[in-house]
């Protein structure tokens, strides 16, 4: 597992492929997405799409609907959602954000890797009960990361809801912090660490086992804090008397308030805890050490690198010794609790190459301004 450390401003969104899912196997095959928003509007030269050409777009598709017979036009409603969706898809949509395609039971996450471009190249999908030999042809595209598919059942629920919603391109930001929480399970994000607790256990689950393993997981942000002060150090780690200490310790400070550790959703047994606790990168590095290895696990972090050696085996240490004395592992077994597993990978995502150097061209205005057909 990773300590993430996310970008505040990566946002979520969701382009559809196609009705019904059609060009799931097209988007995923292709590592794409595509809009077919504008289709009719004809292009000189494929390229890149920037802000002027993105002025010339809406304009041809705004001419366009109205040479249109006034029966076969669409509304003013559909046309602004059109006209706004290509705008979501090239304006607002960045390189590194994360997008969800889907089709009538699976989901497929990825990550941006392109800004938009026009390409006219017909793209086959991989045949499948869900793609037929058929090509896509939509030209407003992306290059996207794609990951392997997951069930639409395994999503939570709340989004699961909003990915009913009819629009070909939609924001989730709405869901953001729920989707960071299933999606990375433990990351860092604007000085505070969040992590998600799955518990298993389907049975009814003892008050007082929860009770207690919830109070060892606060504890840890006092010892996160006194291993990153140093009051805990390599010779006070060998103290009889420290147990004792930090158990007073930690009465005190609750007592004050002064604990920041926070649990935003609860989904009870089986369902998940999602935590949230003030930290530094320094802290949050300590932080996920200990809480790793009391579930039996290890966390991978930039931050590790920069903690001395002395920190990594204090922290290790302190680790082992307060797990042996709250019987940690009895109430962690008796809810079945364990680190949540993320849905998600980072790869390491740069600009591609692949798209056009070149900006479109759009063929000559006519003497009405726009291009016409």
């Amino acid at each position: 597992m990773r300590l993430h450390t996310l970008n505040p401003n990566q946002k979520y969104w969701v382009v559809r492929p196609g009705e019904n899912g059609r060009y799931f196997e097209h988007f995923r095959e292709n590592n794409i997405m595509c809009l077919g928003h504008m289709d009719a509007v004809p292009v000189e030269s494929e390229g890149f799409v920037g802000a002027n050409s993105l002025e010339r777009i809406e304009s041809e598709i705004r001419a366009l609907e109205n040479k249109k017979n006034l029966d076969d036009r669409e509304s003013a409603s559909q046309l602004s959602k059109k006209l706004s969706q290509v705008r979501t898809f090239v304006d607002d949509m960045s390189v590194g954000d994360i997008v969800f395609t889907l089709d009538s039971d699976r989901i497929l996450l990825g990550t941006i890797k392109s800004q938009a471009f026009v390409d006219t190249t017909p793209l086959r999908g991989a045949e499948s009960r869900r793609a037929s030999a058929t090509f896509l042809n939509y030209k407003l595209r992306r290059f996207v990361e794609w990951e392997f598919p997951k069930p639409r059942q395994g999503i939570p629920l709340v989004v699961r809801v909003s990915l009913a919603a009819n629009q070909t391109v939609f924001s989730l930001e709405n869901h953001k912090l729920m989707l960071n929480h299933w999606l990375f399970s433990m990351f860092q994000l604007d000085e505070k660490i969040y992590f998600s607790t799955k518990l298993s256990e389907d049975e009814g689950i003892s008050q007082f086992h929860v009770t207690e393993f919830q109070r060892m997981i606060q504890k840890l942000e006092l010892l996160s804090g006194l291993i990153q002060s140093g009051e805990i150090n390599n010779d006070s780690i060998l103290d009889d008397t420290l147990v004792n200490r930090v158990e007073s310790e930690y009465v005190v400070k609750g007592l004050k308030a002064e604990f920041t550790l926070t649990t935003k959703n609860v989904f009870m047994s089986p369902g998940n805890i999602w935590s949230e606790m003030n930290a530094d990168k320094t802290r949050a590095a300590i932080f996920s050490m200990l809480l790793s290895t009391f579930f039996s696990t290890s966390v991978d972090a930039e931050e590790y690198v920069a903690l001395s050696e002395d920190v990594r085996n204090v922290t290790l240490k302190v680790a082992e010794k307060f797990n042996e004395h709250s019987k940690f592992d009895i109430f962690k077994s008796s809810i079945g609790a364990s680190l949540d597993k993320p849905n998600k990978g980072i790869p390491a995502i740069k600009v591609t190459s692949k798209i056009p150097e070149n900006e479109i061209i759009f063929p000559e205005d006519n003497e009405e301004g726009v291009t016409g057909l």
